[in-house]
């Protein structure tokens, strides 16, 4: 199976990195980062895994995803899975924000704003 992880650096994204090779040994594994170079963790899994494949991916720069389509292209011409995993948020946990956005986070994961 061909799968595509962004934000595969931390967090769920390298769980589910590591999930999937625990269940799919052969699977190939496209893993982006914002950096991949500095993605320590991400780094020593592919260098045991060689069906894991580091691609710098930056959820909103149009021209890296381009650069990541041709470096997937490279190694296969379709893609049977892709987790969009990578985003950030104006919001962190130290920031205060009022009970409104809050509740929106709580009721709605991809903080949309419809109330």
């Amino acid at each position: 199976m061909l799968q595509a992880v962004s934000g595969a650096n931390r967090g769920i994204g390298l769980e589910l990195v590591y999930n999937i090779l625990k269940r799919q040994p052969d699977a190939v594994i496209f893993a982006g980062a914002r950096d991949p170079s500095s993605a320590k963790e991400l780094k020593e899994l592919a260098s045991e895994n060689p069906n894991v494949h580091l691609i710098k991916v930056i959820a909103d720069d149009e021209e890296s995803n381009k650069q990541a389509v041709e470096k997937i292209k490279k190694v296969t011409d379709r893609l049977d899975v892709v987790v969009a995993n990578a985003g950030k948020s104006m919001y962190s946990l130290a920031t205060p924000c009022s009970h409104r956005v809050f509740h929106r986070y709580r009721q709605r994961p991809s903080g949309s704003s419809d109330s």
